[in-house]
């Protein structure tokens, strides 16, 4: 289906440099920011880096705006499996927040994704920011220059706001009925899903996420609104739903199927 113009998609940028090592300098940017006016997602990205050593920040918010998903893609061999650990962002000059991130490698050769999910209003103060910086023991210790700041995120402010027309987020009374699980949302998680990291922690908590659901019931996409503070939680959450949850489609004032979004949490128990 022909999407609406303000959401045309627009080609994200290619990976570019990376290093572990520390920088004495915040990391200047290779390339422009590039957002991307996706179906389902708002997702702003820059290179930091070269094509044989890859290093991309991205920004993707919540569909309904109450949390921004922060990845770093950077070239890093290893054999490790996914790794969550506790993190140190710097915004600035302003205190910094100590947060969770969440580190694997993607299907794409040699790349690790590291993954983080801030609260908007912990987020704030980056959209004005020069710099930024994340540091993890053993995972990342790197700074990045910011330029451009207000005017990326008055374009993501706009995608967003165009997201949740496209998605009858803002407007729900324009469906006749909403989307339905076609059954309880608990019932798609079982023990055997507990994360063995997360067992071995004695982790668990109540992870939020937002849903995309198409015309025909399917999950277009599944973000974290409110994070369990424990990374990989979050993670399994939204990658069981999309692997196994069904809907009813939403139906429209004209009595069609229809786009719509659903907000719910789920909490996480430490199996007997």
């Amino acid at each position: 289906m022909k999407l609406p113009v303000a959401l045309a998609a627009v080609p994200i940028i290619a990976l570019a440099p990376a290093s572990l090592a520390r920088a004495a300098e915040p990391r200047a940017p290779t390339a422009q920011w590039v957002v991307d006016f996706a179906e389902q997602q708002c997702v702003a990205s820059r290179a930091y880096g070269t094509d044989d050593k890859p290093l991309i920040l991205t920004l993707k918010p919540s569909p309904v705006g109450d949390v921004m998903q922060i990845t770093l893609f950077l070239k890093l061999y290893s054999t490790e499996p996914a790794m969550e650990a506790p993190v140190t962002i710097g915004i600035d000059d302003a205190p910094p927040i100590t947060a969770g991130l969440l580190s694997y490698s993607t299907s794409q050769r040699n790349m690790r994704a590291i993954r983080m999910n801030l609260p908007t209003a912990a987020f704030a103060p980056m959209r004005q920011a020069k710099t930024v910086s994340f540091k993890a023991r053993g995972i990342v210790d790197e700074s990045f220059a910011l330029t451009h700041m207000p005017a990326l995120m008055l374009q993501m402010d706009r995608c967003l706001a165009d997201l949740q027309r496209y998605w009858n987020i803002d407007d729900a009374d324009r469906l006749q009925t909403r989307a339905k699980p076609q059954q309880y949302l608990a019932r798609y998680f079982t023990n055997d899903d507990y994360p063995i990291v997360s067992i071995r922690k004695g982790e668990g908590g109540i992870v939020a996420f937002a849903l995309l659901i198409d015309e025909t019931g399917r999950l277009a996409d599944c973000t974290v609104t409110a994070t369990s503070h424990v990374p990989v939680l979050d993670a399994q959450s939204c990658a069981l739903l999309i692997r196994r949850a069904k809907f009813q489609p939403a139906v429209g004032a004209d009595g069609k199927p229809a786009k719509d979004s659903l907000v719910n949490r789920v909490q996480w128990i430490m199996p007997d």
